[in-house]
């Protein structure tokens, strides 16, 4: 909402964008996958915070194993904002 007001647009619509899944989705894989890539992106920041590489590494091989058990499920909700420029 903070940059809706910068650009000084009014505020449409907040809410949620579901992303996530269960084993036996047929794209929980995918939806798994996903996750470990926007971390594995990410690894030298969170290796600036004091995490070790190896750490977050077998964090990411522990979730992709993970994720083949029969009651493996991941969600979260994306933040999504959308704003109208005043006439």
């Amino acid at each position: 909402m903070q940059l809706l007001h910068q650009a000084d647009l009014r505020p449409r619509r907040n809410t949620l964008v579901f992303f996530g899944g269960c084993a036996g989705d047929a794209d929980f894989e995918d939806v798994v996958r996903n996750i470990a890539s926007i971390v594995d992106e990410a690894i030298d920041d969170i290796v600036a915070t004091g995490l070790s590489r190896d750490a977050v590494t077998a964090g990411l091989d522990t979730l992709i194993e993970w994720s083949r058990a029969p009651a493996s499920a991941v969600w979260f909700g994306m933040s999504w904002a959308e704003g109208i420029r005043p006439l």
